[in-house]
Protein backbone atom coordinates (compact mmCIF):
# COMPACT_ATOMS: atom_id res chain seq x y z
CA UNK A 1 0.00 0.00 0.00
CA UNK A 2 1.27 3.71 -1.02
CA UNK A 3 2.01 6.53 1.97
CA UNK A 4 -1.00 8.04 0.70
CA UNK A 5 -3.32 4.61 1.11
CA UNK A 6 -1.45 4.32 4.56
CA UNK A 7 -2.21 7.88 5.72
CA UNK A 8 -5.88 7.74 4.18
CA UNK A 9 -6.69 4.68 6.09
CA UNK A 10 -5.28 6.06 9.16
CA UNK A 11 -7.49 8.96 8.84
CA UNK A 12 -10.34 7.12 7.81
CA UNK A 13 -9.36 4.78 11.14
CA UNK A 14 -9.76 8.02 13.10
CA UNK A 15 -13.12 8.84 11.59
CA UNK A 16 -15.02 6.17 12.11
CA UNK A 17 -13.82 6.15 15.70
CA UNK A 18 -15.47 9.83 16.45
CA UNK A 19 -18.30 8.51 13.88
CA UNK A 20 -18.66 5.72 16.47
CA UNK A 21 -18.41 7.48 19.68
CA UNK A 22 -20.60 10.34 18.27
CA UNK A 23 -23.47 7.63 17.41
CA UNK A 24 -23.23 6.10 20.99
CA UNK A 25 -23.66 9.57 22.73
CA UNK A 26 -26.56 10.94 20.56
CA UNK A 27 -28.23 7.18 21.05
CA UNK A 28 -27.78 7.99 24.44
CA UNK A 29 -29.13 11.54 24.56
CA UNK A 30 -32.06 10.37 22.47
CA UNK A 31 -32.85 7.54 25.70
CA UNK A 32 -32.36 10.50 28.34
CA UNK A 33 -34.61 12.56 26.74
CA UNK A 34 -37.40 9.84 26.50
CA UNK A 35 -36.70 9.17 30.02
CA UNK A 36 -36.80 12.64 31.01
CA UNK A 37 -40.02 13.05 29.36
CA UNK A 38 -41.43 10.04 31.13
CA UNK A 39 -40.27 11.93 34.20
CA UNK A 40 -42.05 14.89 33.32
CA UNK A 41 -45.04 12.64 32.44
CA UNK A 42 -45.07 11.23 35.67
CA UNK A 43 -44.97 14.28 37.60
CA UNK A 44 -47.87 16.18 35.64
CA UNK A 45 -49.74 12.41 36.77
CA UNK A 46 -48.88 12.99 39.96
CA UNK A 47 -50.53 16.96 39.76
CA UNK A 48 -53.56 15.92 38.35
CA UNK A 49 -53.76 12.90 40.93
CA UNK A 50 -53.56 15.73 43.63
CA UNK A 51 -56.32 17.90 41.79
CA UNK A 52 -58.81 14.59 41.75
CA UNK A 53 -58.04 13.67 45.20
CA UNK A 54 -58.85 17.64 45.69
CA UNK A 55 -62.21 17.47 43.81
CA UNK A 56 -63.49 14.48 46.73
CA UNK A 57 -62.22 16.71 49.63
CA UNK A 58 -64.31 19.77 48.34
CA UNK A 59 -67.23 17.95 47.80
CA UNK A 60 -67.18 16.74 51.10
CA UNK A 61 -65.88 19.57 52.70
CA UNK A 62 -68.68 21.57 50.81
CA UNK A 63 -71.28 18.98 52.15
CA UNK A 64 -70.24 19.32 55.72
CA UNK A 65 -70.56 23.40 55.43
CA UNK A 66 -74.37 23.37 53.93
CA UNK A 67 -76.18 24.22 57.25
CA UNK A 68 -73.82 27.05 57.69
CA UNK A 69 -73.22 28.41 54.18
CA UNK A 70 -76.03 26.45 52.22
CA UNK A 71 -74.80 29.00 49.20
CA UNK A 72 -71.00 28.34 49.53
CA UNK A 73 -71.48 24.44 50.15
CA UNK A 74 -72.88 23.79 46.91
CA UNK A 75 -71.03 25.87 45.08
CA UNK A 76 -67.53 24.12 46.84
CA UNK A 77 -69.56 20.66 45.71
CA UNK A 78 -70.15 21.24 42.03
CA UNK A 79 -66.63 22.60 42.21
CA UNK A 80 -65.38 19.59 43.55
CA UNK A 81 -67.84 17.44 41.23
CA UNK A 82 -65.99 19.34 38.10
CA UNK A 83 -62.60 18.77 39.13
CA UNK A 84 -63.04 15.19 40.09
CA UNK A 85 -64.51 14.79 36.57
CA UNK A 86 -62.27 16.74 34.75
CA UNK A 87 -58.86 15.09 36.04
CA UNK A 88 -60.81 11.42 36.08
CA UNK A 89 -61.10 11.54 32.18
CA UNK A 90 -57.34 13.13 31.79
CA UNK A 91 -56.36 10.25 34.04
CA UNK A 92 -58.64 7.50 32.44
CA UNK A 93 -56.99 8.71 29.28
CA UNK A 94 -53.28 8.82 29.99
CA UNK A 95 -52.06 6.23 32.94
CA UNK A 96 -50.95 3.08 30.67
CA UNK A 97 -53.95 0.37 31.01
CA UNK A 98 -51.35 -2.61 32.16
CA UNK A 99 -49.73 -0.54 35.62
CA UNK A 100 -50.26 -0.71 38.68
CA UNK A 101 -50.96 3.32 39.00
CA UNK A 102 -54.42 2.61 36.70
CA UNK A 103 -55.60 0.03 39.26
CA UNK A 104 -55.01 1.80 41.85
CA UNK A 105 -57.40 4.62 40.02
CA UNK A 106 -59.75 2.45 38.51
CA UNK A 107 -60.38 1.42 42.39
CA UNK A 108 -61.19 5.11 43.41
CA UNK A 109 -63.08 5.88 40.04
CA UNK A 110 -64.84 2.63 40.75
CA UNK A 111 -65.61 3.75 44.64
CA UNK A 112 -66.71 7.51 43.26
CA UNK A 113 -69.02 5.74 41.02
CA UNK A 114 -71.00 3.39 42.59
CA UNK A 115 -70.83 4.93 46.58
CA UNK A 116 -69.87 8.59 47.09
CA UNK A 117 -71.70 10.20 43.62
CA UNK A 118 -74.57 8.40 44.63
CA UNK A 119 -73.99 9.17 48.22
CA UNK A 120 -73.82 12.90 47.68
CA UNK A 121 -76.79 13.04 45.49
CA UNK A 122 -78.99 11.62 47.88
CA UNK A 123 -77.26 13.69 50.86
CA UNK A 124 -78.53 16.78 49.01
CA UNK A 125 -81.76 15.43 48.15
CA UNK A 126 -81.97 14.86 51.99
CA UNK A 127 -80.86 18.05 53.02
CA UNK A 128 -83.34 19.52 50.92
CA UNK A 129 -86.24 17.73 52.47
CA UNK A 130 -85.02 18.55 55.52
CA UNK A 131 -84.42 14.91 56.45
CA UNK A 132 -81.17 15.67 58.64
CA UNK A 133 -80.75 12.30 59.77
CA UNK A 134 -80.71 10.70 56.01
CA UNK A 135 -78.40 13.45 54.98
CA UNK A 136 -76.37 12.42 58.26
CA UNK A 137 -76.26 9.11 57.18
CA UNK A 138 -74.86 9.52 53.74
CA UNK A 139 -72.39 12.02 55.09
CA UNK A 140 -71.26 9.24 57.09
CA UNK A 141 -70.94 7.05 53.78
CA UNK A 142 -69.29 9.73 52.03
CA UNK A 143 -66.88 10.47 54.62
CA UNK A 144 -65.58 6.38 54.81
CA UNK A 145 -65.47 6.33 51.07
CA UNK A 146 -63.59 9.37 51.27
CA UNK A 147 -60.99 7.71 53.79
CA UNK A 148 -60.97 4.86 51.78
CA UNK A 149 -60.51 6.85 48.25
CA UNK A 150 -57.58 9.02 50.24
CA UNK A 151 -55.40 5.88 51.30
CA UNK A 152 -55.80 4.38 47.60
CA UNK A 153 -54.55 8.07 46.57
CA UNK A 154 -51.49 8.07 49.17
CA UNK A 155 -50.89 4.65 47.61
CA UNK A 156 -50.62 6.70 44.14
CA UNK A 157 -48.70 9.31 44.95
CA UNK A 158 -45.83 6.90 46.21
CA UNK A 159 -45.72 4.86 43.11
CA UNK A 160 -45.28 8.06 41.07
CA UNK A 161 -42.34 9.06 43.05
CA UNK A 162 -41.09 5.66 42.76
CA UNK A 163 -41.49 5.75 39.54
CA UNK A 164 -40.17 9.34 39.19
CA UNK A 165 -36.88 8.41 41.02
CA UNK A 166 -36.24 5.39 39.19
CA UNK A 167 -36.35 7.10 35.87
CA UNK A 168 -34.25 9.66 37.43
CA UNK A 169 -31.75 7.50 38.91
CA UNK A 170 -31.81 5.63 35.22
CA UNK A 171 -31.31 9.29 33.72
CA UNK A 172 -28.16 9.83 35.85
CA UNK A 173 -27.01 6.16 34.71
CA UNK A 174 -27.29 7.40 31.11
CA UNK A 175 -25.60 10.67 31.81
CA UNK A 176 -22.51 8.79 33.61
CA UNK A 177 -22.04 6.52 30.72
CA UNK A 178 -22.02 9.46 28.27
CA UNK A 179 -19.68 11.12 30.44
CA UNK A 180 -17.18 7.90 30.26
CA UNK A 181 -17.95 7.14 26.98
CA UNK A 182 -16.87 10.58 26.13
CA UNK A 183 -13.83 10.26 28.30
CA UNK A 184 -12.65 7.06 26.86
CA UNK A 185 -13.61 8.04 23.23
CA UNK A 186 -11.03 10.65 23.33
CA UNK A 187 -8.59 8.60 25.24
CA UNK A 188 -8.93 5.97 22.48
CA UNK A 189 -8.41 8.50 19.75
CA UNK A 190 -5.57 10.24 21.14
CA UNK A 191 -3.58 6.82 21.65
CA UNK A 192 -4.41 5.69 17.86
CA UNK A 193 -3.26 8.90 16.69
CA UNK A 194 -0.02 8.82 19.14
CA UNK A 195 0.57 4.73 17.71
CA UNK A 196 -0.23 5.64 14.47
CA UNK A 197 1.78 8.65 13.88
CA UNK A 198 4.70 6.84 15.36
CA UNK A 199 4.47 3.82 12.74
CA UNK A 200 4.19 6.09 10.35
CA UNK A 201 7.14 7.97 11.60
CA UNK A 202 8.88 4.49 11.82
CA UNK A 203 8.02 3.33 8.51
CA UNK A 204 9.16 6.24 6.79
CA UNK A 205 12.08 7.62 9.00
CA UNK A 206 14.26 3.99 9.39
CA UNK A 207 14.36 3.07 6.06
CA UNK A 208 15.34 7.40 4.63
CA UNK A 209 18.27 7.08 7.69
CA UNK A 210 19.18 3.42 6.31
CA UNK A 211 19.20 5.51 2.54
CA UNK A 212 21.50 8.43 3.95
CA UNK A 213 23.86 6.34 5.37
CA UNK A 214 24.46 3.94 2.34
CA UNK A 215 24.67 7.12 0.05
CA UNK A 216 26.90 8.79 2.47
CA UNK A 217 29.22 5.43 2.02
CA UNK A 218 28.48 5.08 -1.56
CA UNK A 219 29.52 9.40 -2.21
CA UNK A 220 33.17 7.53 -0.13
CA UNK A 221 33.27 4.86 -3.11
CA UNK A 222 32.04 1.74 -1.04
CA UNK A 223 30.31 0.03 -3.57
CA UNK A 224 29.60 -2.99 -1.38
CA UNK A 225 26.44 -2.12 -0.03
CA UNK A 226 22.74 -3.94 -0.46
CA UNK A 227 19.71 -1.61 0.00
CA UNK A 228 17.22 -3.85 1.32
CA UNK A 229 14.06 -2.47 2.76
CA UNK A 230 10.93 -4.77 2.83
CA UNK A 231 8.35 -1.96 2.16
CA UNK A 232 5.99 -2.01 -0.78
CA UNK A 233 5.20 1.98 -0.96
CA UNK A 234 7.46 4.91 -2.21
CA UNK A 235 9.98 4.22 0.10
CA UNK A 236 10.49 0.61 -1.12
CA UNK A 237 10.80 2.33 -4.69
CA UNK A 238 13.03 4.51 -3.57
CA UNK A 239 15.22 1.90 -2.33
CA UNK A 240 15.12 -0.27 -5.48
CA UNK A 241 15.90 2.81 -7.31
CA UNK A 242 18.61 3.39 -5.38
CA UNK A 243 19.79 -0.49 -5.61
CA UNK A 244 20.01 0.04 -9.38
CA UNK A 245 21.89 3.24 -9.01
CA UNK A 246 24.43 1.56 -6.94
CA UNK A 247 24.70 -1.26 -9.21
CA UNK A 248 25.41 1.01 -12.10
CA UNK A 249 28.10 2.18 -10.18
CA UNK A 250 29.53 -1.34 -9.93
CA UNK A 251 29.18 -1.99 -13.77
CA UNK A 252 30.65 1.53 -14.67
CA UNK A 253 33.35 0.85 -12.14
CA UNK A 254 34.29 -2.65 -13.47
CA UNK A 255 34.35 -1.39 -17.05
CA UNK A 256 36.55 1.39 -15.83
CA UNK A 257 39.05 -0.57 -14.37
CA UNK A 258 38.87 -3.39 -17.31
CA UNK A 259 39.58 -0.63 -19.77
CA UNK A 260 42.90 0.02 -17.79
Amino acid sequence: MKIKGKMLASYMLIVALFVGIGVAITLNTMKMSEIQANVNKQVEIGNYANAYQKGFQLRSQGLAEVTNDPENAIKDTQTGQTLTAATSEYLSNNLPKDSTLYTVFSLCKQIDTTIITPAVDKAIQAYSSKDMTGFAAQMEIIENANREVDANMDNFQLLVVENVQAATEESQNYANFSVLLSAAGISSIAVVSIVMALVMGNRITNPLKKLTDIAGKVSMGELEHEVKINSKDEIGDLGEAFQRMINAFKMTSAMSQTEE
